[in-house]
């Protein structure tokens, strides 16, 4: 769980990297447009494999 201002950090420090593909760059923009610092915390649930 993260809260919202962490995640935005991380996503910016990922984007900032030159090895992040174009479509995970793209996601991540994305998700970064929608999060606010102000939001309620961030849950990602996702199927291991």
């Amino acid at each position: 769980m993260f809260e919202p201002w962490q995640l935005i950090k991380h996503i910016e420090t990922r984007l900032a990297k030159r090895d992040c593909s174009t479509q995970d760059r793209k996601k991540l923009e994305e998700m970064l447009k929608s999060l606010d610092e102000d939001d309620n915390n961030v849950l990602f649930i996702a199927k291991l494999k």
